[in-house]
């Protein structure tokens, strides 16, 4: 039997199609005699519940293909049970960072941490070893000194106002005008202490009363509360540091804490070189912002403020990776710079009419209650960019086996599960369970990790900290956005440092202490870029080198610095040759000579006597890699349970 459509009955459809949605299976809708429904009804079948779900089918299809933007907004919001309408734009917004947990070791008023980039002034720690515990705040974040003598490049000593906060292996960074320079403390004296030698970009001699020592990576903080039967004499070495208050925001920063407090106004715009634009906003949980000020004051001790931000326009443009938002359209008075130490990701767009159509559709299938796709729906619906994941006849732990129950893991992206957005999700699972079941809205428990890489880099076409930013991004949007019990492979993280444009190679990697390294020589430095001249006519051909030293024992020294030329001849002879020179490691029995890339060789074993070769056109041959030495337990996953969401690590990235 033919099934005709006829449009001109579509409004009368569309009516009964409603009130079939809204339960009136039961009422007769085969009296109009141009319906679609008279037709699927010729049989005496109208009321059957299954046909009249084919004639909704054609119905809502030939609608939702001819409806969009406000039309489509209208035509989804007026059925019974309502449909939540379209997903509106959200805001980009500086989100909760989860802290990291740290190693550290620990004085009455000093922690030296393994990094401070999640610690802001005045958050709370906990400090724990061995089952012994103190808490304590932050009162200066890389507190700082003055040298009492002058100090010259070579030195192994420096004499300083304080040493307190002085950790044997911490390092010092000593600036004086625009010559900086960072050491390594091997002792701690009465007064001073002793160095390695003093070198870096110094080459004059320090004035004493301009000279400022920063202590890296250390915290003084307020003094100990300790658990019962816990003293400080329990946590002065490795001991475990959790940051209890989480950090957001945009960070305005000042070279040195001069006794001033500067304020940053509810309403001051930063942004990116492109013009992405982020206002500061009131954050009343914010210790150092003020409403009578409306305005956040830095602390008169600190060299750092954090402060809440939001986009100035709605959606995804304003998903910033970080240390974008470093530009200062007006001066403040009092601060020096400003970046996002992380990125923004929680931007999004409002709802497309063919994402909201797929959504309605889901809707529709859900309507019957109680399905997973209800749930899901229902989830899905409660709010933008949420995250979830349902586990059917399981405990809130995730793993306990409990029949009629369900578990919904939620959060808004960051592994945040908010009071409202528990409230909304609740709500919504709630309206759509099946009678008599129980459920349970819980958030991710957040696995934390350390990475650690070692890369080496194109020196000719990327700058070190360039690279060492663009790795630490990879990897942080690399877990941002993640579900809930998904495993991160080392592969995958090896993987994201070599697709990094200027990372050549992978030295080493580590994540929570297991991984590999590559087998180099430390028993010689790594040789110092080659000199290169061209010889006879020459050209407008690029050329670069690299030199690789050998020890007695033949381990190899990492690649050295590049050297280029711009000047060569196009095809290299005897007689118009690129000449190669080198200053071979003390201690070296072996070098290599590299051409083009660090994979290619074309001078190998050369006597470390040897200081220069002509290259008439060598053969460049591939170049082998060193061998792996196994850090650990070797290459290892991080693995998330069910209800485990792995977060966004702090990545210790060193570029050579």
């Amino acid at each position: 039997m033919s099934i005709p459509f006829i449009p001109q009955a579509f409004n009368t459809m569309l009516a009964n199609f409603m009130n079939v949605l809204a339960g009136g299976f039961d009422k007769p809708i085969n009296a109009d005699e141009n319906s679609p429904f008279t037709a699927l009804g010729e049989a005496a079948t109208a009321n059957d519940s299954y046909l009249q779900g084919l004639a909704l089918q054609i119905a809502l299809a030939a609608r939702l293909d001819t409806s969009t933007g406000s039309d489509l907004d209208t035509y989804v919001q007026q059925f019974t049970p309502p449909f939540s309408g379209r997903i509106q734009a959200v805001t980009a917004s500086t989100a909760p960072v989860s802290p990291t947990t740290l190693q550290a070791d620990a004085t009455a008023n000093y922690l030296w941490v393994a990094s401070i980039a999640q610690l802001v002034l005045g958050q709370s720690l906990t400090v724990a070893k061995n089952g012994y515990s103190g808490t304590t705040t932050i009162a200066a974040i890389q507190p700082t000194t003055t040298l009492t003598t002058a100090a010259n490049q070579g030195d192994t000593t420096l004499n300083l106002t304080s040493t307190n906060g002085m950790f044997v292996n911490a390092s010092l960074t000593l600036v004086d005008g625009s010559y900086s320079a960072t050491v390594t403390i091997t002792a701690v004296n009465s007064g001073n202490v002793t160095i390695q030698a003093l070198t870096g970009d110094v080459s004059h001699t320090y004035a004493t009363a301009t000279t400022v020592v920063t202590l890296n990576n250390v915290l003084q903080i307020n003094p100990f509360t300790f658990a019962s039967g816990s003293s400080l004499a329990n946590l002065t070495q490795n001991a475990t540091v959790t940051a209890t208050t989480l950090i957001t925001g945009l960070m305005f920063s000042r070279k040195t804490s001069d006794g001033s407090s500067p304020t940053i106004p509810v309403g001051y715009v930063v942004q990116t070189s492109t013009g992405i634009q982020f206002s500061v906003i009131a954050d009343a949980t914010n210790a150092n912002y003020s409403s009578v000020l409306q305005a956040y004051a830095m602390p008169s001790t600190a060299t750092v403020l954090y402060v809440s931000a939001q986009c100035t326009v709605a959606g995804s443009s304003g998903n910033v990776v970080a240390n974008t938002l470093t530009v200062l359209p007006t001066p403040l008075n009092g601060i020096d710079a400003v970046t996002n130490p992380y990125s923004v990701t929680n931007g999004a767009d409002a709802e497309t009419d063919t994402a909201l159509i797929a959504r309605f559709k889901l809707f529709i299938s859900s309507l019957t209650a109680g399905t997973i796709l209800a749930v899901e729906s229902a989830v899905a619906g409660a709010a933008s960019g949420v995250q979830y994941k349902v586990l059917e006849n399981v405990a809130s732990d995730g793993v306990t086996v409990q029949d009629g129950h369900f578990t919904v893991i939620a959060s808004d992206g960051n592994g945040v599960l908010s009071t409202s957005l528990y409230n909304a999700v609740w709500n919504a699972v709630n309206a759509v369970r099946p009678l008599t079941s129980l459920f349970n809205v819980v958030p991710p428990s957040l696995v934390t990790s350390s990475i650690e890489y070692t890369l080496s880099y194109d020196t000719v076409n990327y700058a070190k900290a360039d690279v060492q930013t663009a790795v630490q991004n990879a990897v942080f949007n690399n877990f941002t956005n993640q579900a809930p019990g998904v495993t991160v492979t080392f592969s995958s993280l090896l993987k994201l440092a070599l697709d990094t444009p200027g990372v050549l190679d992978v030295l080493s990697l580590t994540v929570n202490g297991n991984g590999f390294t590559k087998a180099f020589s430390t028993a010689i430095s790594t040789p110092a870029a080659p000199a290169v001249a061209a010889v006879g006519t020459a050209g407008s051909t690029s050329y670069t080198y690299y030199i690789v030293a050998y020890d007695s024992t033949g381990a190899r020294t990492q690649v050295s610095a590049a050297t280029t030329i711009t000047t060569g001849n196009a095809t290299l002879s005897g007689s118009n040759y690129n000449q190669v020179s080198w200053t071979s490691p003390t201690g070296a029995a072996y070098i290599d000579v590299l051409r083009g890339d660090t994979g290619h060789v074309i001078e190998q074993k050369l006597p470390a006597t040897t200081t220069s070769i002509d290259d008439t056109g060598l053969v460049a041959e591939v170049y082998a890699e060193p061998p792996f030495t196994l850090i650990g337990n070797g290459p290892a996953d991080i693995t998330a349970g069910a209800l485990q969401l792995i977060r966004p690590p702090l990545a210790s990235i060193t570029v050579n």
